[in-house]
């Protein structure tokens, strides 16, 4: 490990109360309060502001990976969707990671960069096996020697080391996971091995680590879709703030005091269930081979750590079909809606078109997708004096992702029975008043139809090189400076993301043109599927009868989708419904009608070799080098009264260069006619175009650029940054201490903002529009901005911290960032020039940095073993923090899809302005038992839904009670049960629908209770 990084620059006190070993960063140790004290005792050596969970900590309660452990550090939550912009899918084990408030965090593996080829800069830790680490560290602030680019925090994951604990070892737990929902067992298990040699040229360690786990998970989701303000009489469509439709949002068209209008009531167009199941096997291999030389003034160390993971998806769903506006619900024939005395719907049967029913999607979503990230280093220590110290470090990451996914759709329709009262709304598809369905309406053939296909892939590639160079001298001592460190650091990084980002929608069939293909017309490609048996584990009414409907495909959707099969089958459905057109279709001539579904593989202008299209591909590779100084002092007497003073003082420079490829494309001819186009009298009643009311010079150098010249928009991004950091510790009695951090930090951009290429088009309705056709540019283009420069923060920390006992703390955090360049849909202005000479100002949409803020808040720790209570009350303990965040007047970033006017104004996504952790354990000689108790106030999920009508979404405050107890049954085993969501926990979420924020439900999620039997064992 690189001097001075990845853990910490002091070792923590020697004296323990029970048997450990130290080698380097890596402390081992045995018990809850044995793992609490190693904690606090980083904490509190550390020479910047850390917090830390220690092997027992991730092993003592079912936190089955990294990011659910995280979550019981102070100042961390952890998101609990797939992605935050998809409030539909529910993530058990939680997923992305946020740090006061910020999700601009790195990760790090043994002190060195680490990621996944998810798309981002960070690691996916989920794809991360806790079994063979050692301990997490989480720093809030930076030391100089630190690695760049953590702006909320740093996640370091630091693994074990055979020589930290010599001669023969072998450690394993054997696990068995059970989920209440899902129904099925899962196993998992994990061994690490290791043993050390003492030769005559030195002491040798070798250790091999295995970890295998499978989850198995069910999530099942109630919704409520689309509520939205119209007449009390329900004669008409919704009031809309916005037009909506299904390709987005489009301008206001009412105001913040206009709406809603008098006399409305809030109505829901649907709802929805869905139950998804996720099947999660992870793996990982770690190897770690070491060296020291006899002296102990040489170590060197390889390591090696391949995580794989892969997650299955299988979701089933039924959904009221609502964005179509000219469609409306209203109350299904005799019977009438109720409403609160706000105007809120409350209860009622919702149908259509006099009892004919809503339309109604039976949907499934399946998924398979692999991720890998390999890591190996090599790491040398070298001491030729007692002062001087050197550190040589070399890394290699390589990392793939891919996932193949299909989404298919049969359509029928229905009323719907919803009652938005309880926790968990009711929801109950019915057989339409007005027809003569019974109760195996919904498994007819005759009634069900092939309604669409969606795919998409993603096959993304991440590798890094890095070479790092560190060197540090003591001082002697008795005086101020104790130390110096110097180095530097060089990376280079490449990333190449494909996806085609699920655009490629296609019908099967719509009654609507032609003859819709039903069920019974082709019942290979269909069946009947009973996924809402025990719905919500029974707390509802099932939500259709029998819980049995008809969907699409066979028991392994993905697999048939990669054979070709589903192709196969949605041709022979296409062919029979284009045959049915009312006008001739000449399939053979003409290909596939339009809205025809076929794979992404067989779109047309696909890059050679891939089943992508140009504008789906991102290929952006960087390059950093960095140099940095740190100073380290102290004074053990300051003021002659036994204060201690200790910290460190540093610079950091970078120097950051972008690689990225693209082409930027002039408009193509001929060039528009201005006599034709510009004639109102050729043109009546129609807007004119805006280079129309150009002069004539400015309309000579606007026809001048259509060339359709393809030019390179290749070339080189650079940006340096300086970061100084100021570290301190003012010790003014044993324990009792205050602590100073500030540092300024830059968080990069995704490597994907950087991406170059496009195409220029008219910009002159526009500029009319905004009065700037004699000044502004004349075209346009949508992509990257090499213009962009890393988000920057200067953060400010002071602490005070109590350590009263081996296991017992105080401690009150206060925190502040001052951000800016943050990151939000942009424009700026760039010069492009043709080969035969053209030059255009052009207008660059795309990500800049626009926006600046301030974010604050503190965090409160307190933990103890209350030794003091007489008999066994004396091996209990607790540890609670809270957590507050003020996030100002930050606002959220946009990008290039229009949002809902309600929109504007809304916290910070992913802040909850409270977060409580509260556990209580016991410990003896035999038993060791804890509960944790985590709670988060609500925030913000998404400005912008996923879907329609694309409200913005909350997260309700939620919290989450787990458990664990173990038995020893000697000096080598241990078995025990853990425990996760013990109080099945309803998660809901939310959608705001008027300008005074009002939010009405939107989905209500139950998952698994989970239990674990575990048995552990070490020799």
């Amino acid at each position: 490990m690189a001097l001075g990084t990845a853990a910490l620059a002091q070792e923590a006190e020697e004296e323990q109360e029970a048997e450990e070993t130290r080698s380097g960063d890596v402390v081992v140790v045995t018990g809850i309060r044995m793992s609490l004290e190693s904690a606090q005792d980083i904490k509190r050596e550390a020479d910047t502001f850390v917090d830390a969970i220690t092997a027992e900590d991730i092993g003592a309660l079912a936190d089955r990976s990294v990011a659910e452990a995280l979550q019981r550090v102070p100042g961390v939550n952890v998101g609990r969707f797939q992605k935050t912009s998809d409030p539909d899918r529910f993530s058990v084990e939680g997923a992305g990671v946020i740090v006061r408030g910020l999700p601009f965090v790195r990760s790090e593996l043994n002190g060195r960069d680490v990621f996944s080829a998810a798309g981002g800069r960070e690691l996916s830790f989920n794809d991360v096996s806790p079994e063979l680490l050692g301990r997490i560290e989480v720093f809030k602030n930076a030391t100089a020697d630190m690695i760049d680019g953590g702006i909320a925090g740093t996640v370091n994951l630091v693994t074990r080391n055979p020589l930290d604990n010599p001669g023969p070892q072998l450690a394993g737990t054997v696990e068995a996971n059970y989920g209440d929902l899902a129904e099925e067992w899962s196993p998992a298990f994990s061994v690490l091995g290791s043993n050390t040699w003492e030769t005559g040229a030195g002491t040798f360690g070798f250790q091999l680590g295995y970890a295998q786990s499978e989850l198995i998970t069910r999530t099942d989701a109630s919704q409520v879709t689309d509520p939205c303000y119209r007449t009390a009489a329900l004669d008409d469509r919704c009031i809309r703030v916005n037009p909506v439709s299904s390709g987005g949002v489009g301008d206001p068209v009412f105001t913040p005091g206009a709406f809603p209008p008098a006399g409305t009531v809030l109505t829901p167009k649907g709802a929805g269930v869905r139950t998804t199941g996720f099947d999660r096997d992870r793996e990982a291999i770690s190897a770690v081979g070491q060296w020291e030389s006899n002296d102990g003034r040489i170590l060197v160390t390889l390591e090696y750590l391949r995580a794989e993971a892969d997650l299955q998806l299988d979701e089933y769903a039924i959904l009221a079909l609502v964005n179509d506006d000219a469609l409306f619900p209203t109350p299904a024939p005799g019977t009438s809606l109720t409403f609160d005395e706000n105007g809120l719907f409350q209860f009622g049967v919702l149908s259509q078109n006099a009892g004919s029913g809503i339309p109604t999607e039976l949907l499934r979503f399946n998924q398979k997708r692999h991720s890998v990230t390999e890591d190996i280093a090599l790491d040398i220590d070298w001491a030729p004096t007692d002062r001087l110290r050197f550190n040589f470090e070399l890394q290699r990451i390589e990392a793939t992702r891919d996932s193949d996914s299909i989404i298919s759709a049969m359509q029928t329709a229905s009323d719907i029975y919803l009652d938005v009262r309880p926790e968990t709304p009711v929801v109950e598809f019915r057989p339409p008043s007005a027809g003569a369905g019974g109760s195996d309406y919904f498994t007819d053939p005759d009634g069900t139809f092939y309604w669409f296909l969606l795919d998409n892939q993603i096959r993304n590639t991440g590798e890094l090189d890095s070479f790092r160079a560190d060197a540090e001298y003591d001082f002697e001592e008795g005086g101020f400076l104790r130390s110096a460190r110097f180095g530097a650091r060089w990376g280079e990084r490449r990333r190449v993301t494909r996806d085609a980002n699920f655009a490629n929608w296609g019908n099967l069939s719509a009654p609507w043109l032609g003859s819709a293909q039903y069920a019974r017309d082709f019942p290979g490609s269909s069946g009947v599927r009973n996924p809402f048996a025990d719905f919500q584990r029974g707390e509802v009414p099932i939500p259709v009868p029998g819980g049995a409907a008809i969907f699409f495909g066979s028991d392994d959707p993905v697999a048939d989708y990669l054979s070709g099969a589903t192709y196969d089958q949605s041709t022979a459905i296409t062919v029979a419904w284009e045959n049915s057109f009312p006008f001739f279709w000449d399939r053979p001539n003409w290909g596939p009608f339009p809205t025809t579904w076929r794979p992404i593989s067989a779109r047309g202008g696909v890059v050679d070799g891939t089943q992508f299209l140009p504008g789906e591909i991102s290929d952006v590779g960087e390059e950093t080098m960095a140099f940095y100084g740190r100073a380290d002092f102290g004074h053990d007497d300051l003021f002659g009264n036994g204060w201690v003073l200790e910290g460190n003082i540093g610079l950091r420079y970078v120097e950051t260069t972008i690689q990225s490829d693209g082409q930027i494309s002039f408009p193509s001819g001929p060039a528009p006619d201005i006599l034709t186009f510009c004639d109102p009298l050729l043109n009546p009643g129609a807007s004119l175009p805006g280079y129309c009311s150009l002069s004539p010079a400015r309309q000579a150098e606007f026809l001048a650029a259509f060339t359709g010249e393809t030019i390179e928009d290749d070339g080189d991004i650079e940006f340096e940054n300086w970061l100084p950091s100021l570290n301190a510790t003012l010790e003014v009695r044993e324990g009792m201490l205050f602590r100073l951090g500030v540092s300024k930090a830059i968080s990069r951009p995704d490597l994907g903002a950087f991406r170059t290429g496009g195409a220029l088009f008219d910009n002159t309705g526009d500029l009319r529009a905004a009065g700037t056709l004699e000044t502004g540019p004349l075209f346009q283009v949508f992509t990257g901005n090499r213009l962009l420069e890393p988000i920057e923060s200067t953060n400010y920390d002071l602490a005070f911290e109590w350590y009263f006992d081996d296991v017992g703390s105080l401690t009150f955090s206060l925190f502040q960032k001052d951000l800016s360049g943050l990151i939000s849909l942009g424009t700026t202005e760039r010069e492009f020039t043709s080969s035969s000479g053209v030059t255009i100002v052009g207008e660059v949409n795309g990500p800049a940095n626009v926006d600046d803020g301030t974010l604050r808040g503190f965090e409160l720790a307190y933990q103890d073993v209350y030794e003091f209570l007489p008999g066994p009350l004396s091996n209990l303990g607790t540890q609670l923090t809270y957590t507050y965040v003020d996030a100002g007047e930050l606002s959220n970033p946009t990008n290039f899809v229009a949002r809902s006017a309600f929109a504007s104004g809304l916290p910070l996504a992913g802040v909850s302005e409270n977060t409580i952790n509260a556990v209580v354990f016991y410990e003896d000689d035999r038993y060791a038992a804890r509960l944790a108790y985590n709670w988060r106030s609500e925030y913000l999920l998404t400005p912008r839904d996923d879907i329609f009508p694309f409200n913005p979404i909350f997260g309700e405050d939620t919290g989450q009670l787990d458990g664990s107890f173990f038995y020893t049954v000697n000096d080598h085993f241990k078995v025990g049960v853990q425990g996760v969501n013990l109080l099945d926990e309803v998660t809901q979420t939310s959608q705001v629908v008027d300008f005074d924020q009002t939010r009405v439900t939107r989905s209500a999620f139950r998952n698994d209770r989970r239990v674990t039997l575990v048995g552990r064992f070490n020799f």
